[in-house]
């Protein structure tokens, strides 16, 4: 699921898709502990994977890909349906009262929709590969977002809960990406990593002023995209470990944070030792034959 983003003649530095990828796994976690962030990161990281998708010199190797990624979709579901069966056990309760139809193509864990989203996605590029590079490719997306902009009170009104508060962040972060991606600059100085930088913090901090999703999500993705833009040097082994891992973290923590619920409540005081627990499984497991569950 990570795209490489470096070559080993760069100089030594920071390399900014290293770095986003590695910041909003932090915060998705830390969002799980207290219900912020989540879908702002998770919009960074489709846009990511949008980006590299879009800039794939072998786009024969998308749906493969995204084959890929629905297949490992389907082994975490079947991971994750113990919870609800857990759940149901321990509270005496019936077992459909834990199960919803959207899990279906979601899947039993609510954090499991990016693996179908990300899927998604990459066969919408391969389908139409050209479209998207075109001026009217860029326009139709911009115009919905515009769409979007304007009828969100409309749409939050009834698209709150999944599966469709969801599929509105999908339909934001990838057409965002999209946008993005044409209109701006190919290559961007290393001047502009600070501005979007400080882009990403206005998008996160909208979350905790604003009532409306859209401008956070259309900030978050425009820094997103444009520190993937940014001339890149090779990161540091450290952080090329840690960055690797942020799949796999994303994919298991969740059954840290369901085991220590049973023990106390979960609060963001918890995120570091989740963060620490999710990467040291992650890393442990790659050394196993189940590494191919945390990509």
């Amino acid at each position: 699921m990570s795209e490489p983003t470096t070559s080993h003649h760069l100089p030594r530095g920071l390399s900014q898709p290293e770095w986003i990828r590695s910041v909003c796994c932090v915060l998705v976690i830390a969002g799980h502990c207290d219900h912020r962030f989540v879908g702002l990161s998770i919009a960074a990281f489709l846009a990511l994977s949008v980006h590299f998708a879009l800039c794939a010199r072998d786009r024969s190797t998308l749906p493969s890909r995204a084959w890929s990624i629905l297949l490992l979709w389907c082994a975490w579901s079947c991971v994750y349906l113990t919870l609800p069966v857990t759940r149901s056990f321990m509270k005496n309760e019936p077992l459909d009262s834990r199960l919803y139809w959207w899990m279906l193509a979601f899947g039993p864990s609510i954090h499991l929709w990016y693996l179908p989203a990300l899927a998604t996605s990459r066969l919408a590029i391969y389908t139409a590969f050209g479209f998207w590079h075109r001026r009217i490719g860029v326009a139709l997306c911009v115009a919905i977002i515009a769409c979007l902009a304007a009828t969100e009170p409309q749409i939050l009104s009834f698209a709150h809960k999944p599966p469709l508060a969801q599929l509105y962040v999908l339909t934001l972060s990838f057409f965002g990406a999209v946008a993005c991606h044409g209109l701006l600059p190919s290559t961007l100085s290393r001047a502009w990593t600070r501005w979007a930088w400080v882009l990403f913090g206005i998008g996160l901090a909208s979350s905790f002023v604003m009532d409306t999703m859209w401008f956070g999500y259309a900030i978050t993705v425009t820094a997103t995209i444009m520190l993937c833009r940014v001339e890149q040097a090779a990161p540091s082994p450290r952080l090329s470990a840690f960055s690797a891992c942020t799949a796999g973290m994303y994919l298991v923590h969740i059954l840290f944070l369901f085991a220590i619920h049973f023990f106390t409540p979960i609060g963001i005081a918890w995120a570091p030792v989740v963060v620490i627990l999710s990467f040291a499984t992650t890393l442990l497991a790659r050394r196993t034959r189940l590494r191919w569950m945390f990509p």
